[in-house]
């Protein structure tokens, strides 16, 4: 059989098969050839496209931007284009014919595969399934396999062909974003409770405290009864206080920072109180690093997070603090909630045995606690949480494994002090102020008669209404009020930074205090730094001097943004 090119007269070439056999004599001797010939010019042609059709496809499969697997029945690579093994790291000549579906993958991936296959006998039906690929970093990549089965010409199954996307970064971000709705859905709860337990207590300590004044001399059971009851209201006090630090409600006092100091300086009084075994170390340079904070939250955030880490080591080991200036940019492949800018960022690394997954996603929640009973109010990370994104940052889990965890606190950077601040100090109450008039705006009864009575108590004259429609109608029928003191949360159209507006613009001579257990929007994004807000419980001490300080201040108040 020989295959031959003929030409016609005209010069087209024909593709030809001969089946040739010798011709012989009667005397047997060879005198030449006979042949038939078939024409296969056609088929030929069909083999070539046939052909080129497999070397494109192979080329496609090899150039797509896309992740590209094939397996046979067995699950053995027969298919891994450039795509693949840029992900992967493991090239194709390294997977080709390695069997993915029994050992190499998961016993997931292996079912889906099964799943596919049995799911097509008789029609080429895409099934979409979650594969997580190893890397040869160790890394799991998050791939989204959408698989069809492949067939011979007899339409039996031969295998599988999946074309993947790369998930894992999504899948990060999803995970990121729903525990932020979380967190957020929980601090909105804490919140709402904080303010409501904060009247209770304004009610509780005003109210002892007058049984205390009006009781006069008693006896030293009496009077311990009496300490005991107030000490444990301020405690709850401060507990509430910690909640709308998790809930980014607690009105903050920032001031311009130098950052290592204020680390140095904790340091050196921690490193006194820890034991022998657990060492604080510091990594940083001697420049200084500013950022505008509240003081003593972010000493207590340093403190909660370096007490948690020396719980972490039971066996001892060192703590080590790191602070720098850290860029963030869109760009960065760093999974932080950011503003794109320039941050400080502290980093404080332990030894321990690090933080389980499952109790990983939980860590800043309120109340959860891996210590014993009696040791931990479990409020000490969300606190830190609460804390750092008021003040424009964030506290992040860097790592954790069984060698130790590394959490990082983000605060905006700070340019350098350039003069000194000025120091405020309260002054006497004097005669004038005492005959001044107040009005009081607050809608819970029993909080409203204790103010009205502690106001009563500094020798202030006092009104009072339980809404802002109410207040309004008496500021403008009484032009004897001198100050407007009213709650941020009130019932119906109009709340207190609502009240506090109406009254700058129609009554410029009536002074405004606000004050609050908790407050849904952040108070520096509404009252002008002449409109202090008093948070609650407070003390008479505190009520004296905010409203003797209003009183003395005779600039014009202003409410930023209403």
């Amino acid at each position: 059989i020989i295959e031959l090119p003929l030409f016609t007269k005209g010069g087209t070439r024909l593709d030809v098969i001969l089946n040739a056999t010798t011709r012989r004599d009667n005397d047997n001797n060879i005198v030449g050839v006979v042949g038939m010939g078939q024409d296969i010019t056609e088929m030929k042609a069909l083999q070539h496209a046939q052909q080129r059709q497999v070397v494109e496809f192979a080329q496609f499969i090899d150039t797509a931007n896309a992740l590209i697997v094939g397996i046979d029945t067995e699950g053995r690579v027969n298919d891994w284009n450039q795509k693949a093994a840029d992900l992967t790291g493991f090239s194709k000549d390294k997977m080709m014919s390695q069997n993915l579906a029994s050992g190499s993958i998961t016993d997931g991936f292996k079912a889906s595969v099964n799943d596919a296959l049995r799911r097509s006998p008789r029609s080429a039906e895409t099934v979409s399934f979650d594969l997580l690929l190893p890397t040869k970093s160790g890394r799991r990549l998050e791939i989204l396999l959408n698989a069809t089965t492949r067939r011979d010409i007899d339409s039996n199954i031969i295998g599988v062909i999946g074309v993947g996307q790369d998930m894992t970064e999504i899948r990060e971000k999803e995970l990121a974003l729903q525990h932020a709705q979380k967190m957020e859905a929980v601090g909105q709860l804490t919140s709402g409770l904080a303010h409501d337990f904060n009247n209770l207590l304004h009610v509780i300590t005003g109210n002892l405290r007058f049984l205390q004044e009006d009781l006069g001399t008693v006896s030293q059971e009496i009077t311990e009864l009496l300490d005991d009851a107030i000490s444990a209201a301020v405690d709850g006090a401060e507990l509430t206080g910690r909640l709308l630090l998790f809930s980014k409600t607690k009105t903050l006092n920032p001031i311009t920072l130098n950052c290592k100091e204020s680390i140095k300086n904790l340091v050196r009084f921690l490193s006194r109180t820890f034991a022998k075994d657990v060492e604080l170390v510091t990594e940083f340079s001697d420049e200084s690093i500013f950022c505008n904070l509240d003081r003593a939250q972010f000493e207590n955030a340093l403190l909660n997070l370096i007490i948690n880490s020396r719980d972490a080591m039971v066996s001892g080991g060192d703590i080590v603090i790191s602070c720098n200036v850290y860029e963030y940019s869109l760009g960065d492949n760093s999974n932080f909630s950011l503003l794109p800018g320039q941050y400080v960022r502290i980093t404080i690394l332990d030894q321990g045995g690090g933080i389980s997954g499952e109790n990983l996603a939980k860590v800043f929640e309120p109340f959860f606690s891996t210590k014993d009973s009696g040791h931990g109010t479990g409020l000490g990370l969300s606190m830190v949480y609460g804390f750092a994104e008021q003040s424009g940052g964030l506290c992040h889990v860097d790592k954790t494994s069984s060698e130790g965890t590394a959490i990082s606190l983000f605060f905006p950077l700070a340019e350098k002090i350039t003069t000194s601040a000025r120091a405020v100090e309260s002054s006497a109450t004097t005669g004038e102020s005492r005959s001044k008039t107040i009005l009081v705006a607050e809608d819970e009864s029993r909080v409203r008669k204790v103010t009205v009575r502690e106001l009563n108590k500094l020798g202030y004259k006092t009104l009072a209404v339980s809404s802002a429609s109410e207040a309004r109608e008496l500021l403008d029928l009484d032009d004897s009020i001198d100050m407007l003191f009213s709650d941020v949360l009130m019932p119906g159209d109009m709340d207190g930074y609502q009240l506090a507006s109406w009254a700058a613009k129609h009554h410029e001579g009536v002074k405004v205090v606000l004050c609050s257990g908790y407050t849904k929007r952040a108070v520096a994004d509404f009252v002008g730094e002449q409109i202090p807000l008093l948070q609650k419980p407070f003390t008479r001490k505190q009520l004296d001097e905010i409203i003797n300080k209003r009183f003395d201040d005779n600039g014009q108040q202003t409410l930023n943004s209403l």
